[in-house]
């Protein structure tokens, strides 16, 4: 079974005018700050579905699937633009995993993902939106997560971002700071949480 180690945290980018965006937070940095943010789900370290994202040229719909028919047929469609693997989902359900629903909002073109239980409900209930499945089973968002994301308190400060290197970043609880370092290969952050920084604000 694939370790259950979270490592993405996918958030939902929206505003009243019909914009919808799936990213991670560096990718989110790089939007319009003032987009209301909701944590969608956490993917995992080394979850067995490989999860491909394709971008719509014609709508800025972003299509996720770890499906090889439905990647084969987007490569071969001239109005998706490739954009490779983004995160990696779970194939079956286990303990502390939930399952991520795709919806298609038939009116916009726009795809919907969640895997909040009542949202999933009103969302089958409503004639504008056309359940296409589960994309695969990801983490549990917990509530300081939502509640952190939610309020646009970032976790990160980025410096340099997607530029191909290394770059710190931290957020402080009442308790104690936090650090992490942030690893960009590629355009995607790897994250390794709570180590230590040495000369972080001065000390060693």
């Amino acid at each position: 079974m694939p370790a259950k180690s979270y490592n993405e945290l996918i958030i939902q980018y929206s505003n009243g005018e019909g914009f919808l965006h799936y990213a991670n937070e560096a990718e989110g940095a790089t939007l319009d700050q003032n987009l209301s943010r909701k944590a969608a789900f956490e993917g995992f370290e080394s979850g067995d579905l490989q999860i491909f994202r394709f971008l719509n040229s014609n709508t800025n719909d972003h299509v996720f699937t770890a499906d090889i028919n439905e990647i084969a047929a987007l490569r071969n469609d001239n109005n998706f633009v490739e954009e490779g693997v983004v995160f990696n989902l779970l194939s079956e359900e286990v303990a502390g995993s939930q399952a991520i629903h795709r919806f298609l909002n038939t009116e916009t073109g726009n795809h919907h993902y969640t895997a909040d239980r009542a949202e999933i409900e009103t969302l089958q209930a409503d004639g504008n939106y056309n359940s296409e499945g589960i994309i695969g089973y990801g983490g549990v968002v917990d509530a300081r997560e939502a509640a952190q994301v939610a309020s646009a308190t970032s976790t990160i400060s980025l410096n340099l971002p997607f530029s191909g290197v290394d770059f710190i970043g931290r957020w402080r609880n009442q308790y104690k700071d936090r650090r992490y370092v942030a690893v960009f290969i590629g355009g995607v952050s790897s994250r390794v949480n709570d180590s230590y920084v040495p000369g972080w604000d001065g000390t060693s």
